[in-house]
């Protein structure tokens, strides 16, 4: 199960193509905001079924990946999730941001189909080493 959370609906839909097309072992569920995202998994943390990481954007309104990260890690049972941080920003400032709240990993969005099929690419690539590095 892999969360992502975009407000902007249009990479929303580029990056569940990207999925389905690179034919991504994972399911997805998405949502376009922050808040949705956490009163999802507050509702499901009784749940046994973890997901297997997050994608998330930086930048939304109302609440931020940023903040949205450091309220999903308060929780314990979260911090060994990988997240994957998204932005339109390749800014020192909001990179060392992200790493400061829990972000296993920030790319840049790409701008095209095909750099969205590569970037999914990457990130199924990377989550795997990741599960086989932390043994998880």
């Amino acid at each position: 199960m892999v969360y992502i959370i975009d407000d902007d609906s249009e990479d929303l839909e580029l990056i569940k193509t990207a999925y389905d097309e690179t034919k991504a072992s994972e399911d997805i569920i998405a949502f376009e905001d922050g808040r949705d995202f956490l009163n999802y998994i507050e509702l499901k943390e009784n749940s046994k079924k973890s997901p297997a990481y997050i994608l998330t954007d930086l930048k939304m309104p109302a609440l931020d990946g940023i903040q949205m990260i450091e309220i999903f890690r308060s929780n314990n049972k979260y911090n060994i999730i990988p997240v994957v941080m998204l932005s339109t920003s390749n800014l020192n400032y909001d990179i060392e941001r992200a790493y400061k709240c829990g972000v296993n990993c920030f790319l840049t969005k790409p701008d095209t189909y095909n750099g969205w099929k590569a970037t999914v690419d990457k990130i199924e690539l990377w989550v795997k080493r990741w599960y086989e590095a932390h043994q998880v």
